[in-house]
């Protein structure tokens, strides 16, 4: 028998080839089967972008944001750096600096000076405490002054600390030891307020 007779009756009605039904079927149809005014572009949609991509998208973002916050706060820290008021450092801690070693004073004078500080610290009375950043007594041919330095602006030092008696914290002691009873001075550490040192000078009257 011809192979066409093989073919379905209905398949031969409608002329239909011998390829079979299955390669008809519009699963099989490639887009040149359809006219052009039939086919359609497909695009990737904006709403559905690959993780990938939505990735880099947020990491470009987080990176950018975080650029930001660290120019603003390099800028503020830079502002507010310059706005600090610069305080100059005094000499060295029980450093003496004796200025002219050739005039001598009475040393008793000088020791007169140093309790008459502050209206006063002779006897029972441990702290000078004076309510201004410097202070000065002159006893015979001595003068002695007191003053607040480093950043200090008041004065609050406990009597010991002021002489310091051979302390390496400084003191009146230390500066009479290293330059005698002559015009000098010395940084003692710490007593001044809100904070700061002592500087204590011996000087002519």
């Amino acid at each position: 028998m011809p192979s066409s007779s093989r073919r379905p009756a209905a398949a031969r009605q409608r002329g239909i080839p011998s390829r079979g039904l299955s390669s008809f079927s519009p699963f099989f149809l490639s887009p040149s089967t359809f006219p052009a005014s039939a086919q359609v572009a497909f695009e990737p949609s904006p709403f559905f972008q690959p993780r990938s991509f939505k990735l880099q998208s947020h990491l470009k973002m987080f990176f950018a944001q975080l650029s930001v916050f660290v120019s603003a706060l390099a800028l503020f820290s830079v502002s507010n750096a310059a706005a600090l008021p610069v305080r100059p450092r005094a000499t060295a801690l029980n450093v003496a600096t004796c200025t002219s070693p050739s005039t001598q004073f009475v040393e008793h004078d000088c020791n007169v000076a140093l309790l008459g500080l502050g209206g006063g610290i002779a006897g029972a009375i441990e702290f000078l405490r004076v309510s201004a950043s410097s202070t000065t007594a002159v006893s015979g041919t001595c003068r002695v002054t007191a003053t607040a330095v480093d950043g200090g602006t008041t004065i609050d030092i406990s009597k010991g600390r002021l002489e310091g008696h051979g302390s390496t914290n400084g003191g009146f002691d230390n500066l009479l030891t290293a330059c005698g009873p002559s015009p000098g001075s010395m940084i003692i550490g710490g007593g001044a307020l809100p904070s700061g040192n002592i500087e204590i000078a011996i000087s002519a009257p």
